[in-house]
């Protein structure tokens, strides 16, 4: 997409999924597994883990365009109304709002993501429909 020059978007939200998806990652990976996923968070062992998220996260916003939530903007009544059915993600909700707010694609591996009127950039079979 860089070599195209597009500008690629973040915001907070991608970044705060990147963090914890990679500690969740690394906390099933760990030998202590069956531990709290906040006892491992707060282990000595989780600092050298912490470091290389932080890097890989400076990494990522480098690369990218930061951009505002828009979460002033958005009718919150309107997303918890809708969260509130149980079959949704909320932070998804916040993606598809902010997408379409912006007039932005997403780009997205999270096979669980089914915005109905997006257009979304992916490498996800299962969001491909193949």
């Amino acid at each position: 997409m860089q070599t195209a020059g597009c500008t690629v978007y973040i915001d907070v939200l991608i970044i705060s999924e990147f963090i914890n998806a990679y500690a969740r990652w690394e906390h099933k990976q760990s030998a202590s597994a069956s531990d709290r996923f906040k006892d491992f968070r707060n282990s000595p062992a989780f600092v050298t883990i912490a470091k290389d998220i932080a890097v890989n996260a400076k990494r990522i916003i480098k690369q990218c365009q930061r951009c505002d939530s828009t979460f002033a903007r958005i009718d919150v009544d309107a997303l918890l109304t809708e969260f509130e059915k149980g079959d949704s993600d909320f932070n998804d909700q916040m993606f598809h709002r902010i997408c379409k707010h912006e007039q932005l694609i997403l780009v997205t591996d999270d096979r669980d993501f089914k915005p109905p009127d997006l257009t979304i950039l992916t490498a996800n079979n299962r969001l491909l429909n193949i």
